[in-house]
């Protein structure tokens, strides 16, 4: 059984407070990648992975929940 995990809107510098009850959502560019909403989450082993959603405003929080949600849902991650 998997412990249940949120999704939680962050600063994107805010994204090493990361541990493996919740999955940060963040809007920004990494140093190497593109600019958008990000996922981050942590992997079996502690690895830190994220996934962008590009081309949603920074000011659509609800579209950036939305396509966060259907993408923890499809990866098992929730």
């Amino acid at each position: 059984m998997s412990s249940q995990r949120d999704i939680v809107f962050v600063e994107f510098g805010e994204t090493e407070t990361l541990d493996d009850k919740q999955l940060l959502l963040a809007h920004g560019r990494p140093e190497h990648g593109d600019v958008g909403w990000w996922l981050f989450w942590r992997q079996a082993g502690d690895e830190k992975r994220s996934h962008c959603f590009p081309g949603i405003p920074r000011d659509d929080r609800s579209q950036a929940m939305l396509h966060a949600r259907n993408y923890a849902l499809q990866n098992q991650l929730l």
